[in-house]
């Protein structure tokens, strides 16, 4: 299906809708738009009518002004989405930050989502160690102010555990994705950094949240947040394969994966 538009508060989104059957749509991580899931949408798009987009002011979609990017509204977008191509709940699969979208997405509007996949949503307030990610966020804010964005990326990348070594030329891709990871840094990061998740809403909730880790990436901060994150729901967490990208590392088995996270289309 060709491309189409919504336009929200402050934005318009642009998004793409493939295959036939529940709606399924698909949240990116950071700085990324519905391309990254290009290896996935034709294996789902068979079952599902999947929903990919780009997010707010990343890749195609646009976004007014310059002033920051709250999680809440980056649901919110989410849900408007929605009810733009259902009449019903969707089944929602977010990664990364985009699974901390979609967490505030069921948390906020229950009624528009059926099962919500988180994968690895970086909720690192929930951690013991939290006051160390506290003073690594500082670090990648501070080298956004005073050397751009991709020296943000790279300070993230190694407080991460990542990358080794924050200096160095930056890859080509980095500066053919220095608009968005700008946007990400300095728009984003700095309402999702400290954000936590209502996890009464979700418990007390209609929509069923799934918590989902990645196999190899055992012992990373993301997977250790999403096993806290599952404590606080009471859930389990579901094993993906692969690590924090695994929908790009093995496509054919994290369709898999998710298609029985979601249940049957």
């Amino acid at each position: 299906m060709p491309e189409s538009s919504l336009k929200v508060p402050g934005a318009t989104l642009r998004y793409e809708v493939r295959g036939d059957g529940p709606v399924l749509v698909l949240i990116p991580a950071a700085f990324m738009g519905g391309g990254a899931f290009e290896a996935v949408v034709p294996r789902l798009a068979a079952d599902y009518t999947v929903v990919t987009y780009d997010p707010r002011g990343l890749g195609r979609s646009t976004a007014d002004g310059t002033g920051a990017m709250p999680v809440e509204t980056l649901a919110d977008d989410v849900w408007r989405l929605i009810r733009a191509v259902t009449d019903g709940p969707a089944y929602v699969f977010g990664t990364s930050n985009g699974a901390i979208n979609g967490l505030s997405l069921a948390a906020r509007h229950p009624d528009a989502v059926r099962v919500l996949v988180a994968h690895e949503p970086p909720v690192v307030e929930l951690l013991p160690e939290r006051a160390v990610h506290h003073a690594e966020a500082e670090k990648v804010m501070a080298a956004y102010a005073s050397d751009g964005p991709i020296a943000a990326m790279r300070t993230f990348m190694v407080g991460a555990g990542f990358a080794e070594d924050a200096g160095g030329d930056p890859e080509p891709w980095m500066l053919m994705m220095e608009k968005d990871i700008d946007v990400f840094y300095g728009r984003i990061y700095p309402e999702l950094r400290g954000h936590v998740p209502d996890i009464a809403a979700l418990r007390g909730g209609t929509a069923k949240v799934a918590i989902a880790v990645g196999a190899e990436a055992k012992g990373e901060i993301a997977h250790r947040s999403a096993e806290a994150l599952a404590e606080r729901l009471g859930t389990e967490v579901v094993g993906f394969p692969g690590d924090h990208g695994g929908f790009a590392q093995d496509p054919e088995a994290f369709t898999a994966a998710l298609r029985r996270a979601v249940g049957p289309a």
